[in-house]
């Protein structure tokens, strides 16, 4: 076991909870995006209540907690007495009940730290378990006492890749691709949407995507991926991309989340080149350029240029936001990130030369950014306490340092800047309807988001000054 050394040390005047959610979240999370997975936390009960962070809040559409069925996501009760006593038939009793139930296709066992400690086994429970099942039983990796809800997701989705049931099909096309690593939050229209505009990139190149990791598909359907030709990693499941491409004898793309415009310019690109279909990329970019720049003809000029953004949530969005910033003609001097500062170390992609082809016209190598990186934010807080974070954010307000924040619920309830809710969790703001965020038509809905909170603002502003 080992403690993240990354993260500062605590304050010795600020005791306060870090700005960042619990393991138990992020595997609730994942489970929630596998509608045919269960989860037992060996656990008390109180990581029953993850799921409200999830089915009522986040996601309307949320399938974890149907009454009277049995919850996807549940614990063993335990108690700080039992945690010193063998509880292994009890384990092995509740796993077994889970796999029993009608919809389930694979049954996962995770434990918080204060169970961890014993050394319980659990992959010989899960063994026993297998043994009176036909459904795959699979231990959750859980390496660190110091985890959190990143972490928890990659944790589930690395259970997944290392022991769902896969065998590589000999006669697979060329065409097919395997998507991992994918951060499917909820099941509302943001994350539909995003999928629809992966597959019309897919779709532009002559390619196919084998069912997504994680995309709100069940293990079943998550299983197609053993009929792909190459695996392309994404931030949120590096270790089970890696892991499905050994098993599978795939090329594997390490590549970043493609939100902004640059950052999709850099995914298709790279992609075109690993699949042997660069110019198909080419001519599918500067197509969608075409009617995507003019749409900056007159928003950039009238309602971003010179505005300052503030970005806090996944550090695999916030490149992507800086980006789209400079591209708008805005400043992005403040961002935070609320999670462990290690996951930072996943969002950069392995692209090789794939970016620097002689063939790819200027304007398209321009706007990637390969050459021109933007600046990072002139202050960034990472894994910041609940208190530093709330000051930072308050200070921020009355200097009238920002016009807009971007940020997940953490930030939402920031006064005197305007907000746009955006990522995990959000709990005030829904998609019923698909409005992607990634890919290029994720760009301009995020273009759109940001222009129509400052206008708002604009408006509330006049308005408490009596100019309305």
């Amino acid at each position: 076991m080992t403690v993240d050394e990354s993260a500062k040390e605590a304050s010795t005047d600020d005791l306060s909870v870090r700005a960042a959610l619990p393991r138990t979240v992020g595997s609730t999370v994942a489970i929630n995006a596998v509608p045919d997975a269960y989860l037992l936390i060996d656990s008390p009960h109180c990581t029953y209540r993850r799921i409200a962070y999830v089915q009522g809040n986040h996601d309307y559409m949320s399938t974890l907690a149907w009454y009277p069925d049995t919850p996807r996501v549940t614990n063993t009760e335990l108690t700080p007495l039992d945690v010193i006593r063998n509880r292994d038939e009890a384990i092995v009793r509740e796993l077994l009940s889970l796999t029993e139930h009608p919809q389930a296709g694979v049954v996962l066992v995770d434990a918080m730290a204060m169970a961890l400690i014993t050394a319980t086994d659990y992959d010989r429970l899960c063994a026993r378990a297998k043994e009176k099942t036909t459904k795959p039983v699979l231990r959750v990796p859980h390496r660190s006492l110091t985890s959190d809800h990143l972490t928890g997701y990659a944790d589930v989705m690395e259970a997944l890749a290392s022991g769902l049931p896969l065998h590589p099909n000999p006669s697979k096309t060329g065409n097919r691709v395997g998507l991992v690593g994918y951060y499917w939050d909820r099941n509302e229209g943001d994350h539909r949407g995003n999928m629809t505009e992966l597959e019309r990139i897919a779709d532009a190149l002559g390619l196919e995507w084998t069912t997504p990791w994680l995309s709100g598909s069940p293990s079943s359907a998550l299983r197609d991926i053993e009929n792909a030709q190459w695996i392309v990693s994404l931030p949120y499941g590096r270790k089970a991309a890696q892991i499905l491409a050994k098993r599978l004898g795939c090329p594997l793309l390490r590549a970043e989340y493609p939100f902004g415009l640059a950052a999709s310019l850099r995914f298709i690109v790279a992609l075109g080149v690993m699949t042997g279909r660069l110019s198909a990329a080419l001519t599918f970019v500067q197509a969608e350029l075409e009617t995507i720049l003019p749409r900056l003809a007159w928003v950039v000029p009238f309602a971003l240029l010179h505005r300052r953004i503030g970005f806090l949530g996944d550090p695999h969005l916030v490149l992507g936001m800086q980006e789209m910033a400079s591209l708008w003609g805005c400043t992005m001097p403040f961002a935070a990130t609320s999670c462990l500062p290690r996951h930072a170390r996943d969002s950069a992609p392995d692209y090789g030369n794939a970016l620097h082809d002689p063939s790819i016209p200027e304007d398209v190598r321009t706007l990637m950014n390969i050459d021109q990186p933007v600046d990072a934010p002139s202050n960034f807080l990472s894994y910041p306490h609940v208190r530093e974070l709330v000051r930072e954010l308050e200070h921020l307000a009355q200097e009238q340092r920002l016009d807009v924040l971007v940020t997940n619920s953490l930030g939402f309830l920031t006064k005197g800047i305007g907000i746009v809710e955006f990522g995990f969790p959000s709990y005030h703001t829904h998609a019923l309807i698909d409005r992607p965020f990634v890919g290029l038509l994720g760009f301009l809905t995020m273009m759109e988001r940001v222009v129509n909170a400052l206008r708002a603002h604009e408006v509330q502003m006049a308005q408490s000054s009596g100019g309305v």
